[in-house]
């Protein structure tokens, strides 16, 4: 019972972290988007979207997506 337990509940942190290495991508992409409307500087999105990625890149080698 214990050993299944553990195994849904790693699953499960598993699908929570897959999710959040998408939704990161997904920052990326919409960062992107904002530089074409120039409603930040350059500089400004060019930080968040180093910083999501390397939050995506700590996840993947941690968990090895």
């Amino acid at each position: 019972m214990a050993i299944d337990d553990f195994t849904r509940e790693r699953n499960s942190v598993h699908r929570m972290l897959t999710l959040l290495s998408s939704s990161l991508q997904s920052v990326v992409l919409k960062l992107e988007q904002l530089s074409k409307n120039e409603v930040f500087t350059p500089q400004y999105l060019d930080g968040l979207r180093k910083r999501s990625r390397e939050i995506e890149a700590e996840l993947k080698a941690m968990y090895n997506f």
